[in-house]
């Protein structure tokens, strides 16, 4: 059998099929194979310009923002098929002898079924960008024998070829297929998760193999480009214990947590200053706040709009005497600016969501994270941090109110994972650190 984990598909390999818009169509000849990023690379053959093939010149007149999308399916001598439904084209008219059309094309998302030698049990690979380790990781689960690998990253890698892989091999022949099929690619995406969270950069993952039964699939995803991993969270020569727990949580999670993986993509959003940095760990920050904490948490009183009723008019009369001839908000106005003040501070928030969790931040100053939220809102509503001269002396560094910030986005997910083992700190300067700081 091919090995799937280390197939490259780099060969164009001939297709024929039909290319259609609607209920447009016309048949055609192409060869596709895979870039070493996991994009699909096509060689499309020049098409006669005419009434049958005119409307591949539509996206030109498209005036829509989203690109049309053509479908395509074809098939190979080899048995081989491809489809995809989200083929943006780009057709051009070459007018030098004949009218042709000049086709290329990239494709967002595509399924691809090769003929492959009888499989005794089934097996899933997702090959993956830009993942740093030193040595396989590997553990056994309810589902079968998982593993991952990737390579050490120099730093001038191409971090957007394909280095690494997450596998998924059954044990035993599963019951129904399709259902370990699909709790196995959840359980590979919530690895590529957790993972990414300790590479400090979202891993991606363009292509995923999926063998069975004399069958080889394989769905390809265009991929946004591989950042460059900055400040890992865990060492790439130590994440053994952090590869078990991303195995052990998607079966059993030490905190019922909700929206992990959104606050996982906002913290390792791609940032080239350091006031992106704080705003995306604050942004994660109030995520994990916003989607765990219950209303009754994130608020003084459910009675507040009582309250609010019967003091709104007071308050408006109140504030016409003072404004001595000035603009006075109109009621709906003022009735939200007072529901504002029901709302807990972003603080005591974080302190009770750290309570609900067990989440070790006793050693973190509490004046230090009050000043990083106002950093946070002097970015947000001047635009700026260190403004003039005057506003910025005395100031912290930002890079300290970033540094704080992130602590706290990482205490709270390795917590809600339940996970022990060493990782990497950056408040007061970088230090390896055992989990939980205790």
């Amino acid at each position: 059998m091919t090995n799937i984990v280390s197939a490259n598909l780099d060969e164009f390999t001939p297709f024929t099929g039909n290319l259609s818009l609607g209920t447009e169509r016309v048949d055609l000849q192409f060869k596709l194979r895979f870039a070493k990023s996991g994009e699909i690379e096509f060689q499309f053959e020049d098409l006669p310009h005419n009434d049958r093939t005119k409307f591949l010149l539509k996206e030109r007149s498209n005036r829509t923002s989203k690109p049309l999308d053509f479908s395509l399916h074809a098939t190979a001598e080899d048995g081989s098929s491809f489809a995809t439904d989200c083929l943006t084209l780009h057709a051009n008219l070459n007018w030098v002898g004949s009218r042709k059309l000049t086709l290329e094309g990239d494709c967002g998302e595509a399924r691809i079924v090769r003929p492959q030698s009888a499989t005794d049990l089934p097996h899933l690979v997702m090959k993956i960008r830009g993942f740093a380790n030193l040595g396989l990781l590997f553990a056994d689960c309810d589902l079968g024998h998982v593993t991952m690998n990737g390579e050490r990253i120099e730093k001038n890698d191409d971090l957007n070829r394909i280095n690494g892989f997450i596998s998924l091999q059954a044990t035993s022949m599963p019951d129904d297929l399709m259902v370990w099929r699909s709790h196995s690619e959840q359980l590979l995406d919530h690895i590529r998760k957790v993972m990414s969270l300790a590479s400090a950069t979202m891993l991606k993952a363009p292509i995923r193999f999926f063998v069975h039964d004399g069958k080889w699939e394989i769905h390809a995803m265009s991929q946004t480009q591989q950042q460059s991993a900055s400040l890992r969270v865990v060492r790439h020569v130590e994440q053994e214990e952090i590869f078990s727990t991303a195995v052990r949580t998607f079966f059993k999670p030490a905190i019922a947590a909700k929206n992990i993986p959104f606050a996982i993509e906002w913290f390792t959003m791609d940032v080239t200053y350091n006031e992106m940095r704080l705003m995306s760990a604050m942004t994660a920050l109030e995520n994990l706040l916003n989607s765990n904490l219950s209303n009754a948490d994130k608020h003084y009183s459910s009675a507040f709009k009582k309250i609010t009723r019967e003091t709104r008019q007071f308050v408006i009369e109140c504030m016409a005497r003072l404004a001595a001839g000035g603009s006075v908000p109109d009621p709906d106005t003022l009735s939200a600016k007072l529901n504002d003040l029901n709302r807990k501070p972003l603080i005591d928030k974080i302190y009770l969501l750290a309570k609900h969790w067990s989440v070790p931040i006793e050693d973190i100053d509490k004046e230090k994270i009050s000043d990083a939220i106002s950093a946070r809102n002097a970015i947000v509503h001047r635009g700026e941090y260190y403004g003039n001269k005057e506003v910025s002396d005395g100031l912290t560094d930002l890079w300290d109110h970033a540094m704080l910030i992130r602590e706290l986005v990482v205490r709270f997910i390795l917590t809600s994972y339940g996970y022990v083992g060493p990782y990497c700190t950056f408040v007061g300067g970088f230090r390896d650190m055992k989990f939980p700081p205790r």
